[in-house]
């Protein structure tokens, strides 16, 4: 959903008219920095779960799946959906 927004917010940056379909464009403007932010965060702690769970059994690490886990959070920081 926050990249849709980024893509939203991007187009009407170009192409400025208030508001389209209820999605007010000055609120996604001001939004920019802290989707920016969270993605940055995401991406660190995507790289955070992959350095210490090097660290967990290998019996954990398959249960729960931590390098499916930090592949997905790589992908969202980037834009991408899970």
């Amino acid at each position: 959903m926050i990249d849709n927004l980024q893509r939203l917010y991007e187009w009407h940056a170009a192409h400025p008219v208030g508001t389209v379909r209820g999605v007010d464009i000055e609120a996604l403007r001001q939004a920019a920095p802290e989707i920016k932010r969270l993605r940055a965060a995401l991406a660190d702690a995507a790289e955070d779960v992959a350095s210490w769970s090097s660290y967990a059994d290998k019996y954990f690490r398959e249960k729960h799946d931590l390098a499916g886990a930090v592949e997905r959070y790589k992908k969202l920081s980037d834009g991408g959906e899970s």
